[in-house]
């Protein structure tokens, strides 16, 4: 059903006429940076991606979007940017912990207090913008203060009627024997994406009503594939409506002189993968780079999540020009993800036995690929948990002045706090099939026999404060945070802890000349730990640990030249980390988090933008794009802990942090003459250890070592006429066969070539 909606949906997009005309937006209801226009004026380092800017590049991957922004470290899992292990300046990137994920503005992850691992991220492919934060800026946008803030912004209503229908079609070339796939997924195409919306706002005689139906649709045939048996690998398809509706009375029931107004939404996001945790040994990744072992052939994922939000804005001229926003949030997540965990040479075997990151010799790869001559067992794990969220946030802002002598000093003072609950029940189980010839028979189940369950519930309370105080062409922005976490477990018996959390700093803006800006701050963060992972557990896997604490300090400039197409950005930060949490191992064994001690994390970013074609005077606009970061992460500290399950252990003092490149480079350009375009844009990341212990190789363990140096290139062109653009492209251009993360069972490769062909419509 899903493959004939698009094909449909792609087949109605060519048929449509040339000749009808696309009706502006309201601009996307920004929460963090102030948009295109306001995050140059931010005390700290920001950075806002715009809708043009996504969809020009074909991307639905955070991974790829994320590549322009200085400061960011993404650790590619799939290809597809679903699971994403995102870094900003240096923190653990494992599934993007460390970071306060939102959409709108609102919190976005499973738990964000119980159990933030990014198991579900926000689809990129349908916003309208994102926005990152790092460093001062971050104080008002909690639980976590130590890693920065990603927002997704979600299409807004529009002011008039607007229709808007995307359709892209493509295949990976670089690879053979993709586009097919086995299980209920059973998709038999490359990648196929539709992103369709229509709204309005009307006019009536009680106020504007706007409303807003958006529907986003992906299915990817995957580019891994089994040598032994005709079928493909790693593919997913995911759709995801959505509904808004807005309402502006024009009238103040209270007879205040107030301003209203009210924003509901509400969308369902549903996707099943033929995913897992395996990678590809190291032998293989060279000779055989996107093989996918026939152990694997049962890995599958399903995910579900139902969420909405209501918003009230009440503006109070009468009152300091207060504006009050109050949002009530919800959401519902479930997910099931069944993957090879571990097997036994011993049919019928149910009592685990060898992790499969071990195997890196021939006969133990044909063991596991075909289950060898006398077969196996292989041993499916289903994560199977549920995570339920709800929330109000109130959030106001005031502006005033304040007489100092016969000066006056100007403020906008923002305060708010927000109620927030939310919890996750772990019923995981396992399966265990029989691996002969290929085929995986399922032999037995423990769902129903012995379903372990357990409990996780947090109550987080915050407050928090920030003035952006300004005299002439200075700004300082001094904030505060607090933030208070319950958290309670039930597995067996009921267990209760509390955890306090304090985050301030101050930042600045100086504005020397329409051109050039000075920006710096310094700020203390905190980061509590998952409620999994604030108790002590009998075995003493698991400690009781405190909040991590970093203080971060930065200074830098913007130079932008509005008349020759020139904006510049460059910035020198440094960050001590104290207590530093980590995850051992992201899902590859039994440990769990763990402290790493103290870390020193520095380093210098840079961005560009200038148009060489408008300031040579040629006929054509030749914009052109760089992104630089130079980063040192070094353990102050050896390790705590030598476990052997964890990528953390055996760390000594000196050695740099796993997964964080010394060196990053995004470089950029396009011809765009009239309604034609086209361009290309290239990536390049330095080498990086995958593990605390900084060495090439480790026997019985295919996690661990280093990542070579890559370069991946994309093209991309456009052309448009009318309402209607048709684009076409490559990504990865030159099909370069590359290690992308050796998490979480060994080496992973990244997506072959893959050219893809679109059209848009816009009314």
């Amino acid at each position: 059903m899903f493959k004939k909606l698009l094909i449909s949906t792609c087949s109605f997009t060519i048929l449509l006429s040339a000749t009808l005309k696309s009706e502006s937006v309201y601009a996307p209801a920004v929460t963090v940076t102030g948009g295109q226009e306001e995050v140059d004026s931010l005390s700290g380092s920001g950075t806002f991606i715009d809708y043009e800017t996504i969809e020009a590049n074909n991307y639905d991957n955070i991974d790829q979007i994320l590549k322009t922004i200085p400061g960011v470290y993404s650790r590619e899992e799939n290809g597809y940017g679903i699971f994403p292990n995102i870094s900003l300046r240096g923190t653990d990137p494992g599934r993007s912990q460390k970071l306060t994920i939102m959409e709108d503005g609102v919190l976005a992850q499973p738990a964000p207090y119980t159990d933030f691992s990014a198991y579900y991220n926000p689809t990129s492919g349908n916003k309208s913008g994102i926005e990152v934060l790092m460093g001062s800026s971050q104080i008002l946008y909690g639980p976590r203060t130590t890693g920065g803030v990603l927002n997704y912004l979600t299409t807004p209503i529009p002011q008039k009627r607007r229709f808007h229908l995307k359709t892209t079609y493509g295949n990976y070339l670089g690879v053979i024997g993709t586009g097919k796939s086995s299980g209920p997924s059973n998709m038999q195409w490359g990648d196929v994406r539709t992103h369709a919306y229509y709204g309005d706002t009307f006019n009536t005689n009680i106020g504007d009503l706007g409303v807003l139906v958006e529907l986003y649709g992906r299915g990817d045939g995957g580019f891994r594939n089994w040598k032994e048996i005709s079928q493909g690998a790693s593919g997913f398809h995911k759709y995801e409506p959505m509904l808004k509706l807005s309402y502006a009375p024009n009238f103040d029931p209270t007879g205040f002189d107030l301003t209203h107004s009210f924003e509901l939404k509400a969308n369902h996001t549903r996707m099943i993968g033929d995913l897992g945790y395996a990678g590809v040994s190291r032998h293989d990744i060279k000779s055989n780079t996107w093989k996918a072992y026939g152990y694997t052939q049962k890995d599958r994922i399903w995910t579900e999540r139902i969420a909405g939000h209501f918003k009230y804005n009440v503006e109070i001229p009468k009152f300091f020009d207060t504006k009050v926003t109050t949002t009530a949030y919800a959401s519902k997540f479930h997910r099931d993800w069944a993957k090879a965990a571990e097997y036994s040479s011993t049919l019928n075997d149910t009592d685990g036995g060898t992790k499969f990151y071990t195997a890196d010799q021939a006969d133990e790869l044909d063991t596991i690929d075909t289950g060898g001559a006398a077969g196996i067992t292989v041993e499916n794990k289903h994560n199977n948990r549920t995570y339920r969220v709800r929330g109000v946030e109130i959030r106001a802002n005031s502006v005033f002045t304040t007489p100092v002598g016969d000066k006056s000093l100007d403020h906008s003072l923002t305060y708010g706090t927000r109620w927030h609950y939310d919890a996750y029940y772990d019923q995981s189980f396992y399966d265990y099939y029989n691996l002969f010839n290929s085929v995986m028979t399922l032999t037995s189940s423990t769902e129903k026999e012995a379903a372990s369950y357990k409990e996780y519930k947090t109550w987080g309370r915050s407050l928090y404060i920030q003035d952006a105080i300004s005299y002439n062409n200075l700004t300082v922005t001094p904030g505060f945070r607090y933030e208070k976490v319950d958290a309670k477990r039930t597995i067996g018996s009921l267990l209760s802890q509390d955890v306090e959390g304090y985050s301030g700093g101050v930042g600045f803006n100086y504005v020397q000349n329409g051109n050039l800006s000075f920006f710096g701050g310094v700020h203390q963060g905190s980061s509590f730990p998952k409620g999994a992972d604030i108790f002590t557990s009998a075995s003493g896997s698991r400690e009781n640990m405190d909040p991590e604490t970093s203080f971060a300090k930065e200074i830098g400039f913007r130079y932008k030249d509005v008349e020759k197409g020139l904006n510049t950005k460059a910035a020198f930060f440094h960050t001590d980390f104290e207590d530093l949490i980590v995850s051992s191992n992201t899902g590859a064994g039994t440990a769990v988090t763990q402290n790493a001690g103290e870390v020193e994390i520095y380093g210098i970013e840079f961005s560009g933008k200038y148009d060489l074609g408008y300031n040579m005077g040629w006929s054509l606009n030749n914009p052109w794009t760089i992104a630089y970061t130079y980063t040192e992460a070094e353990f102050q500290n050896d390790a705590k802990k030598s476990d052997g399950d964890t990528i953390y252990g055996n760390a000594a003092k000196g050695n740099d942090l796993p997964f964080i490149n010394n060196h990053q480079l995004t470089i950029g350009t396009d011809f765009i003459k009239g309604p034609f375009s086209v361009g290309t844009i290239g990536n390049w990341k330095s080498s990086t250890w995958s593990s605390g212990e900084n060495v090439n190789t480790k026997a019985n363990d295919t996690r661990i070592g280093k990542i070579p140096a890559r370069w991946v290139w994309d093209v991309k062109s456009s052309y448009k006429v009318g309402g209607i653009k048709y684009s076409a492209g490559v990504h990865n251009v030159f099909n370069n066969k590359y290690i992308t993360t050796f998490l979480p069972l060994g080496p992973r490769p990244g997506a072959p070539l893959s050219a893809y062909f679109g059209i848009t419509y816009d009314y």
